[in-house]
């Protein structure tokens, strides 16, 4: 008999889709591995994959949760699992910030298979597994429990490794998530327009969520810049590019994964500790603030596009098979 696992993610405007895709990546290698998947999602959230392409497995089932409060939504969920009487092991696994602790007890009271993939280190949670790939290692969490197992480090980082020929060319691609709601996409361009770098062709993808794509559009009038609008596979633009300009969170980790030299510009406070420690061994190139002045902009800009880094990340590509071993 199958085991049956419960992602409980959300993709919209305001968190963007990286909890989709990253949890979408785990459901389907653990359906490989005889998992039955089941997907909880609000019906907003449903309509915001099909609109960024985002291909879901014909073998994993929907189920639609009410938008509600942090116990209802727990109760809720619940209550959509006994629905379906199953008698096969049920796994639970959380990545959405808003659901607190609090919905972590009341899942934990009814099914203690609970696993929770975060992002911070000092959140509070109740579960059996935790996961977390930015954090170094696990003297960094603030709050741990003695009963839950620990996957912290790069290692976990869930990569999908496909068979996709590299051929490096001297292009750079941009991409700030699909929401940029820091709207980062329109500041760099405006500065690399004035660089004006004509030997290096730039790859901008624009999420859906992205409210300033119509003055991206405006501005990009090079003929360096390609805009790319949707959903596509990262992996083969990594394979074809020496640089990568972006923020933290799963785009980074891709990059480094495909041994990358990329220029990160945090947008959000969980991106600050792991950047920090990547800058320091020399993994990434790290602008903190672009409000500095338009002259030392435009410099740390041409410095990045003349380094020659060999960047070995040495993380390894196994981390779905290692969440897996350990959640089983």
């Amino acid at each position: 008999m199958n085991n049956s696992i419960f992602f409980r993610f959300e993709i919209n405007k305001k968190i963007g889709s990286g909890h989709a895709v990253r949890c979408l990546r785990i459901a389907n290698f653990l359906n490989k591995k005889s998992f039955d998947v089941y997907l909880i999602i609000s019906n907003n959230s449903y309509n915001n994959i099909k609109k960024n392409d985002i291909n879901i497995s014909n073998n994993f089932k929907i189920i639609k949760i009410k938008n509600s409060s942090i116990v209802a939504d727990a109760q809720n969920t619940i209550n959509l699992i006994k629905k379906l009487k199953l008698k096969s092991k049920i796994y639970i696994f959380k990545d959405i910030y808003k659901l607190s602790v609090r919905w972590d007890d009341i899942i934990m009271s009814e099914y203690s298979r609970l696993i929770i993939l975060d992002d911070f280190f000092n959140k509070k949670h109740n579960c059996k597994t935790y996961i977390n790939y930015n954090l170094n290692n696990l003297n960094q969490i603030k709050y741990k429990k003695k009963k839950t197992k620990y996957l912290v480090g790069h290692k976990y980082f869930p990569f999908i490794q496909k068979k996709i020929k590299k051929v490096r060319k001297n292009q750079c691609l941009i991409y700030f998530g699909a929401s940029d709601n820091k709207n980062l996409t329109l500041k760099v361009i405006k500065i690399l327009n004035k660089i004006k770098l004509k030997k290096i062709k730039f790859i901008v993808l624009v999420g859906k969520f992205n409210a300033n794509k119509v003055k991206i559009k405006k501005i990009i009038k090079n003929k360096n810049f390609v805009l790319i609008e949707k959903f596509i596979n990262l992996q083969k633009i990594y394979n074809n590019c020496k640089f990568m300009i972006g923020t933290g969170g799963t785009s980074l980790w891709e990059a480094l994964v495909n041994n990358l030299y990329p220029l990160i510009i945090p947008s959000h406070k969980n991106h600050v500790i792991p950047c920090l420690y990547l800058a320091k061994r020399k993994k990434i190139k790290l602008i903190r603030n672009l409000k500095i002045n338009e002259t030392l902009n435009k410099n740390y800009f041409q410095n990045y596009f003349m380094s020659s880094v060999n960047n070995n990340n040495n993380i390894d590509k196994n981390g779905l098979k290692r969440i897996y071993n350990n959640i089983k």
